[in-house]
């Protein structure tokens, strides 16, 4: 990182001195978050200031990138830290672009739920209760982009595996798992930084009159590891392993009047599935939405996703069919200085849910002030198990 970061500064400076001053943006944010946990009141389940810079300056048909983080975690000082966030190069000429270095890269039409969407690993550290814009992490790419018309051709190559961020033990959101009465926790497996270990996939866009639709298929890593289990004798020994993956998919939106219909379907081949037998499936994600906008101050959006694992066998933790709705109504009031929302998550399945309410207060264009909860409810599933971890919570943000 520091020698990648050193020399993203000497290729700045240098571009710096090259172009005009008028050539130059800076903008950025500062923006404070803290949450109470609504079961024991005194307890903060987080607490955070964070500032981000972003510099951007072009030349020509050529650009560069860069911001960065310095975060004070007050939950957990060994996240407290100055990083560099996104960092690329940019050249775009008529209908194509380049685009290297460290970047955020986002496919699909789902809302709040990955499908196709699996370039970018996700920040656990807090569950999903982070802002969509904050939950995802950057990965160093390669991304070419050919756009003639109605067309839009993309490739894109990521030479090193980045795992997913997941709770530690000094976190409060981390859960312990339920491991054998008699184990061994011995070795984490994780991609060797190697070029046959890289990532690459290819999307393929259209605009058409009415509708657009993509497919798509990504050579990818499983971000989040796998447990795998081997008994000897009366121990069990257990190590973590990230996995190899293939996802093929395709999406669909079609507006229709105040309505906006969205669909998107997912394979994902041979992937591991958490189980004491090691096994591997291939498995369908699949969702549809529905988005209604009533005027320019009410949406109203609708979900319903399905995972689907072929070749089920007993032994896998998951269930063979799982099956999620999301509800999101969002509304502006007086003039949109106040915007109150409601997405909700609900696992027919565990019939465990997860609800996030919010009001944000526009002071000022540059400055907000927002509250809101986050409600878990359920004795067991992916929501559930936070039940214990219900929150309000307070933030500012002021942008510059």
């Amino acid at each position: 990182m520091k020698r990648y970061l050193f020399l993203l500064i000497i290729v700045n400076t240098q571009w710096l001195i090259s172009i005009e001053a008028k050539n130059i943006e800076f903008n950025g944010f500062l923006d404070t978050y803290h949450s109470v946990n609504l079961k024991n009141s005194g307890s903060y389940n987080s607490s955070r200031t964070r500032f981000r810079g972003e510099l951007l300056s072009y030349s020509g048909n050529s650009s560069i990138f860069i911001s960065m983080n310095a975060i004070e975690n007050h939950i957990n000082p060994d996240n407290t830290d100055l990083s560099l966030h996104e960092a690329y190069l940019e050249y775009f000429h008529k209908n194509f672009e380049v685009r290297l270095g460290k970047q955020l890269n986002v496919w699909g039409k789902a809302d709040g739920i990955r499908i196709t969407d699996v370039i970018c690993p996700i920040d656990y550290s807090e569950f999903i209760t982070q802002d969509f814009d904050d939950i995802r992490m950057p990965v160093e790419m390669l991304r070419l982009r050919y756009k003639p018309s109605t067309v839009d051709v993309e490739l894109v190559w990521i030479p090193l595996f980045k795992k997913a961020i997941l709770p530690q033990k000094d976190n409060p959101w981390h859960i312990k798992s339920s491991y054998p009465d008699t184990y061994i926790f011995n070795q984490k497996i994780v991609p060797d930084k190697t070029l046959k270990n890289s990532e690459y996939g290819a999307k393929l866009s259209f605009y058409l009159q009415g509708f657009d639709f993509a497919l798509s298929a990504f050579r990818a890593w499983d971000k989040t590891p796998v447990l795998k289990y081997k008994t000897i004798a009366d121990t069990t020994f257990i190590h973590s392993e990230y996995n190899r993956i293939n996802v093929i998919g395709a999406e669909l939106s079609k507006p229709i009047n105040i309505f906006v219909i969205r669909s998107e379907t997912a394979m994902y081949l041979n992937k591991h599935l958490q189980s004491k037998k090691n096994l591997n499936k291939d498995l369908l994600k699949s969702m549809i939405g529905l988005d209604w906008y009533l005027n320019s101050d009410w949406t109203i959006s609708w979900q319903a996703m399905s995972n689907y694992i072929f070749d089920y066998d007993n032994n896998i933790i998951e269930d063979k069919n799982t099956n999620l709705m999301t509800f999101n109504i969002s509304a502006k009031f007086f003039r949109e200085i106040i915007t109150v929302s409601n997405m909700a998550y609900y696992n027919l399945n565990d019939k465990d849910l997860y609800e996030k309410i919010s009001v944000d207060y526009s002071f000022t264009d540059n400055l907000h002030f927002s509250c809101g909860a986050d409600l878990f409810i359920g004795d067991k599933g992916n929501y559930g198990q936070y039940k214990d971890m219900s929150q309000v919570w307070l933030k500012s943000k002021y942008t510059f």
